[in-house]
């Protein structure tokens, strides 16, 4: 019997799909998967990726809910709000920590929350200390948003610690609230055999493909149920490489080593679950 229920539990598992290629391929797949965790029952999702396509999700997220009915109300750092206010994307927008929840609210969606101040080349320890009031201004949110669901785009968010801790960052409690529906964190410059993509696409595995010989694809190596420890090394990584200016029409990106990244430029597709 529990051969069974283990081979039928595992053929839920839908196959993987092929690594998204360009920034609205990524902003589909990442959109499909919060929308599967958001109708299964999570209210607290969280996304994570790379720089360059995180607007371009953001948007296709929003403008998906909307076109469903959900009015969402988005909140943005202060950088942001010409940004996003010249895409014409629907919904409201605010800066976060000057915005307020409306009552016709129906979903709150957080755009690169960070309380973090990074410097490439320096010890975590040795960071400047984490700005509190970006902190308190998420709290504030997720106390007035209810039962409303919260979606979180590459939080980077350090707890306040009044004791000194040997690793950092310490993690905000509420983030063990946030399920991560979508998450993809690339390589820099991986050579044959490195783990260069960790992805995980809700609600399929956690998927750690690796870098084949020169100019060949990438080749998933493992599938498992629970993070990898190298997902957030990863991804920490990829917060430290500056967004690219990146026009409409498409740029060209950054490529890793000699293959073929995940992150792409790519054409902007109709939206889609």
């Amino acid at each position: 019997m529990a051969i069974f229920l283990l081979a039928a539990s595992l053929c839920l598992i839908p196959p993987p799909r092929p690594l998204p290629v360009g920034m609205a391929e990524t902003a589909r797949q990442a959109t499909r998967a919060t929308l599967l965790a958001l109708r299964s029952g999570e209210e607290r999702v969280q996304l994570n990726l790379p720089v360059a396509p995180m607007l371009a999700t953001a948007r296709r997220l929003v403008a998906k809910l909307e076109a469903d009915g959900t009015a969402c109300h988005v909140f943005v750092p202060s950088a942001f709000l010409t940004v996003w206010n010249n895409c014409d994307t629907p919904g409201r927008c605010s800066v976060l920590g000057l915005g307020c929840v409306d009552q016709d609210d129906g979903a709150l969606v957080i755009v690169t929350p960070t309380n973090r101040v990074h410097r490439a080349g320096a010890p975590d320890e040795l960071e400047d200390e984490p700005d509190g009031r970006v902190l308190e201004s998420v709290q504030a949110l997720l106390v007035r948003a209810w039962d409303r669901p919260i979606i979180m785009i590459n939080p980077d968010l350090e707890a306040l610690v009044l004791s000194k801790r040997p690793l950092r960052p310490v993690r905000p409690m509420f983030m063990a609230d946030f399920f991560e529906a979508y998450f993809l964190a690339t390589a820099e410059a991986p050579v044959t055999g490195d783990t260069a993509v960790v992805r995980r696409a809700y609600p399929g595995l956690w998927e750690l493909w690796r870098a084949g010989p020169p100019d060949e694809k990438m080749v998933l190596a493992q599938r498992t149920t629970g993070k990898p420890f190298i997902a957030d090394l990863l991804a920490a990584e990829n917060k430290l490489v500056p967004p690219p200016h990146i026009e409409e029409d498409g740029a060209p990106a950054r490529r890793l080593g000699k293959q073929r990244p995940p992150n792409l430029q790519g054409d902007d597709g109709p939206f889609g679950v």
